[in-house]
């Protein structure tokens, strides 16, 4: 895995073992007027919708999303969430929607109207807690082929994978999605499913397993 890798680690070898991390089961999400959720949700453009959560700054391929998405149809209005920072750009193309930080039960929310996700990053993310959000609200995950991205986003069935940096793959990957409701709907299931696979339900035994063999086999 990406984690594995940057340590220096073989994946690889028997005496390593990876665990991913999970969300709870069922992630909850705002129960109305918590966290001023109404105005925030009443904020979110009506119909379909592209969405984008984590620090804007380029080092999450903010950059590399806008420029993409400006050269696009732009058929869909893009929904920026985040935290600004110094490097944060000033302007935005048409159809672009810029939010502060959200309570985490919020962002849940809004990712469960959103029609897309897009997950950039031209770092290499050891694993996007981002990422198993948003599929597992039903949304098919647009992501760089780095990090830990490519562990969770199954490409052509859960999402579309890009290299990172890619402007024109990362267009090409936003006009396919916006342009085909069927294939979407086809991801967004297939996100859902995959998601399971990191829930509390689906990790913690095999965690516990892990622990009960190292205190229990004799080194």
């Amino acid at each position: 895995t990406a984690t594995a890798r940057g340590n220096g680690l073989d994946p690889r070898a028997t005496n390593v073992v990876v665990v991913p991390n999970f969300l709870t089961d069922g992630p909850r999400a705002a129960r109305a007027g918590e966290h001023g959720s109404a105005a925030r949700l009443g904020a979110l453009p009506h119909g379909e919708f592209v969405m984008f959560v984590g620090d804007l700054r380029p080092m999450k391929g903010l950059d590399v999303l806008l420029d993409a998405y400006a050269g696009s149809s732009r058929s869909m209005p893009l929904v920026l969430i985040g935290k600004s920072w110094p490097d944060t750009p000033t302007s935005f193309p048409d159809g672009v929607t810029v939010h502060d930080r959200w309570p985490n039960s919020v962002v849940l929310q809004a990712w469960r109207r959103s029609a897309i996700a897009v997950v950039p990053s031209v770092w290499a993310e050891p694993f996007g807690i981002v990422v198993i959000e948003a599929m597992a609200a039903g949304s098919p995950v647009i992501g760089s082929n780095v990090g830990g991205v490519p562990e969770i986003v199954d490409d052509g069935v859960s999402g579309l994978l890009v290299p990172p940096g890619d402007v024109a793959a990362l267009r090409a990957a936003l006009e396919d999605l916006m342009g085909d409701p069927d294939r979407r709907a086809a991801m967004g299931a297939a996100a859902r499913a995959r998601a399971l696979h990191f829930t509390a339900s689906a990790v913690m035994p095999r965690l516990e397993a892990l622990y009960s063999d190292v205190l229990t086999t004799p080194r």
